[in-house]
């Protein structure tokens, strides 16, 4: 008692294993962690393995970092600072095992895993490694030994083990809206209200912004007491999203909230009000505006005429008609015909960016299959490319973006296998991002740069990092599954693997505009093509989705009466009436459940098949998940809807019921979903 333990252990090679593993035998890892925690010993390595930090701009190389994420970065003057909960331990750039069998380890025991290589270089690297490495051992033994006491009322106190004090945590937004996914939402022009709590010794100091570090509007205010913040917004305008920033003397954590602004709502393909009336433009349901009208999408595609890209040219013509029948099954387009584009850039008689005619009359826009023959006029000569430049073109001259009406989406799709070559001065990272914002384009880009992704349990991040096909507007990883996907909610981008500029200039634009960004390598991959294609369809169904329907109320049909919610998505509703059983359409769901060994945080699909019978005159079938869970992603494939669970938890236990509509009626199904039994 009293005295600390510490083992710090050096190697540069992976761990051979001199006898074999089992789950007890004396060289396991969970025999040695157990051993560890039962001398009350924390184990630190200094191995050949790279850590990073993950900033604003990216990725930095870290000297180290412990199991709460917290990496030792090098500051000039051959010093450190601490950044809190930004660590991130690259895997694959360990020595044979050393990830798995050393850095793990460390982490569990609570110490820290260090890079070898940085301490190797000598000069004030090595000098800065070595004060951030002392500085932690100090934090940890005093962590080992100490015992902090604080006075309740009265003579009694509460003591806990640990000198130092408490960086924030439970950081908590609530709004005057609500919290509630069918509660948050604020009519236009109306007062939003924000309060920020967290804990933390000392108490922490609250730092209000728009999500991402953007200005408040103006005339906000700030009042703060304690470890509790107010921020009062005079006026809603549009979607408002903001971010709380918990600080002290230990570290900080955040918290983003948000809400919406009801106003006028697009309504999906079919919908009628309960009197039948579907032709007016206009209205009023529980006092909130509806618009009836058809709702539709406007898809550019951007391409680098490089021959590096001539196989993505062909990829564009396949995924394009792939969305087209994605989106019509997901009532975008069905009464208001979507529209797509096709821009070149880096050929050198037009190196800026050229629209090329789709369809018809050497028009801008046309079909999806318009689209798929336009493909044979991209070039593969191109030499200098300047993606900016070519999303310009597309913002300014496409035609039908010109006469692009409310209730119509816009996607624009970048794909390059380099970075940015600098051909107009004018345009950078805020003018485009400025543009694309006034036009409410949401930006997609398909780069050389890889992604990560990972789980998260009650909060936190957890588990492996896998490689992702790309992440989403949520940061949401997409990971390849055999030919299919499926989402883990922790993404990351590894900026330094990204060729140039990359990152700088189209990830992190992509991602302003609430869109997602995907690696062009994984495409060039043979076993991963057909997953990352399906990935990318369902990511610009949902995203098309959200832009036309997610700001607003919708309402639904429930046994012939009206209901209506702020909901994540949309759900395709063919009548709003209550229609008759159709005894000719079969509806079946199938279940795939992954478990994991803990009691949470696998995934599960949930798949509704409608058959369809032979030589029926009744037009297309819709087919929709009654409960739209906000745990979940709606994945729609070609005459089925796929409902996906990520990190699935009880909560997400109960019945779900999938419907198919024609026009004759509907027929439905059942499912009853219970995480500990799988389903039944």
């Amino acid at each position: 008692p009293g005295i600390a333990c510490q083992i710090i252990g050096v190697t540069d090679e992976g761990r051979t294993p001199i006898s074999p593993d089992g789950e007890s035998t004396p060289y396991s890892k969970k025999f040695v962690l157990d051993r560890l925690k039962g001398r009350g010993c924390v184990l630190n390595a200094i191995i050949n393995q790279q850590f990073k930090m993950h900033g604003e701009e990216g990725f930095s190389p870290a000297l180290g970092m412990n199991g709460n994420n917290d990496s030792a970065v090098e500051v000039p003057g051959a010093d450190f600072l601490i950044e809190y909960g930004r660590g991130f331990a690259f895997e694959s750039t360990g020595h044979g095992t050393t990830h798995r069998d050393y850095s793990t380890l460390a982490f569990e025991s609570g110490g820290a895993a260090w890079d070898l290589n940085i301490l190797r270089q000598g000069g004030d690297s090595a000098v800065a490694f070595t004060k951030a490495f002392v500085w932690l051992k100090l934090r940890e033994i005093s962590e080992q030994l100490c015992t902090r006491c604080y006075c309740n009322k009265g003579p009694m106190a509460t003591c806990q083990r640990g000198c130092l004090g408490r960086k924030p945590g439970g950081v908590v937004i609530f709004s005057s809206a609500g919290r509630g996914p069918t509660e948050n939402a604020l009519n236009e022009g109306a007062l939003a209200e924000f309060i920020c709590q967290a804990d933390g010794d000392p108490a922490p100091i609250m730092e209000w912004t728009l999500e991402g570090g953007g200005e408040l509007p103006d005339g906000s205010s700030v009042f703060q007491t304690g470890g509790r913040s107010t921020l009062r917004i005079p006026s809603v305008e549009s979607r408002l999203c903001v971010e709380c920033l918990a600080s002290n003397a230990e570290g900080n954590a955040k918290n983003v909230q948000c809400v919406d602004h009801l106003s006028r709502c697009t309504m999906a393909h079919g919908f009628q009000l309960l009197h039948g009336d579907a032709a007016r433009d206009y209205s009023t349901i529980r006092g909130e505006d509806v618009v009836l009208r058809p709702a539709s999408a406007i898809v550019v595609f951007v391409i680098d005429e490089s021959g590096s890209m001539e196989g993505e040219h062909r990829w564009l013509n396949t995924t394009a008609e792939s969305l087209e029948e994605n989106l019509l099954l997901s009532g975008v387009g069905v009464e208001s015909d979507n529209q797509y584009a096709l821009v070149g850039f880096a050929h050198p008689g037009s190196v800026r960016g050229r629209v090329i005619p789709v369809g018809q009359g050497g028009g801008h826009c046309g079909s999806s299959s318009d689209l798929g023959e336009a493909l044979d006029s991209l070039n593969v000569d191109g030499q200098l490319e300047d993606g900016y430049s070519a999303i310009n073109v597309a913002l300014k001259s496409v035609s039908c973006l010109q006469e692009r009406q409310e209730n119509v989406a816009c996607q624009i799709i970048l794909a390059t296998d380099e970075g940015r070559d600098r051909l107009v001065q004018g345009l950078n990272y805020k003018s485009m991002l400025t543009e694309l914002s006034r036009q409410d384009c949401i930006l997609n880009v398909v780069v050389w740069e890889r992604f990560y992704g990972r789980n998260r349990l009650q909060g936190r991040p957890t588990g492996p990092w896998k490689r992702a096909v790309g992440i989403d507007r949520r940061n949401r990883a997409v990971i390849p599954d055999g030919d299919d996907f499926y989402f883990l909610p922790e993404g990351h981008a590894d900026s330094d693997t990204g060729r140039e500029n990359t990152h700088e200039v189209y990830t992190r634009l992509a991602n302003s505009t609430g869109g997602g960004a995907w690696d062009l390598e994984m495409l060039r991959t043979e076993q991963y093509r057909d997953a990352f294609t399906r990935g990318f369809i369902a990511a610009k169904v949902e995203e098309i989705q959200q832009q036309i329907f997610g700001r607003c109320r919708e309402c639904r049909c429930a046994n012939g009466s009206l209901s209506c919610g702020l909901v994540p998505g949309v759900s395709t509703i063919s009548r709003c009436l209550n229609p008759p059983p159709n005894r000719e359409l079969e509806v079946r769901i199938e279940a795939q459940v992954n478990t994991s060994s803990s009691p949470e945080g696998g995934y599960a699909i949930l798949n509704c098949v409608a058959k369809i019978p032979e030589g029926s005159d009744s037009g297309p079938v819709t087919v929709s998940w009654q409960t739209h869970p906000v745990q979940s992603v709606a994945k729609v494939t070609h005459g089925s809807v796929q409902l996906q669970f990520s990190n699935v938890t009880a909560n997400d236990n109960g019945r779900y019921k999938c419907q198919a509509r024609n026009a004759d009626g509907y027929a439905e199904s059942n499912v009853d979903f219970d995480y500990a039994r799988q389903y039944r």
